[in-house]
């Protein structure tokens, strides 16, 4: 994430925070899914 195409974004911070907590046990695969997604979306990117 650290060339990510826009500005730092909310969707972009959490997406940053649930993959630290991926590594910690506190967030579901699925959990980090969304919110990379989310991220995504936020930043216009063309994902599907």
């Amino acid at each position: 994430m650290n060339q990510w195409p826009a500005d730092e974004g909310a969707a972009h911070r959490r997406a940053q925070i649930a993959i630290l907590e991926a590594f910690n046990e506190e967030k579901s695969p699925e959990e980090v899914r969304q919110a990379l997604l989310y991220a995504a979306t936020e930043a216009n990117l063309d994902f599907k």
